[in-house]
């Protein structure tokens, strides 16, 4: 299976979920050095020795099975912010310009999910884009 977190996942629980008949499993991840797919963490990049996930996600209050497996695995939990993101507006940045949250939904909107869709009954990927998204990305790329 893959080694992102939902294959690690799998395995662990494969291997733990009955402790008296453990399920051996194999894992494999496109990067040969690190397990976890898509999340991992970045360090040495930021000042004060700070680390941070890509691919990692906030765990809400009411998210019981994530919680009791950290309490499982023995990993503390961390309230942010009173377990609510900031206020303010999302804002991405892409290719070096302002990306707002509403233009990203506007794209999956108009393009995305349409894409998404057609692509997976074709089995094959299609991704054409709103031309806003297609200038801020091949701005970045001259």
């Amino acid at each position: 299976m893959g080694a992102g977190l939902a294959g690690l996942r799998c395995a662990h629980e494969l291997w733990t979920g009955n402790p008296r008949k453990p399920i051996g499993a194999t894992v494999y991840d496109a990067n040969p050095s690190r397990p976890g797919g898509r999340c991992w963490t970045l360090r040495g990049f930021f000042a004060g020795g700070l680390e941070t996930e890509h691919g990692g996600a906030f765990i809400n209050s009411n998210q019981m099975s994530i919680r009791r497996l950290a309490a499982r695995l023995g990993l503390q939990e961390e309230l942010v912010n009173g377990g609510d993101l900031p206020s303010g507006e999302e804002v991405y940045w892409i290719a070096g310009s302002r990306y707002t949250y509403a233009q990203a939904d506007g794209d999956w909107g108009l393009v995305g999910y349409r894409s998404f869709h057609r692509s997976r009954a074709a089995r094959t990927p299609v991704l054409p884009c709103s031309s806003a998204f297609r200038e801020a990305t091949s701005a970045g790329a001259r």
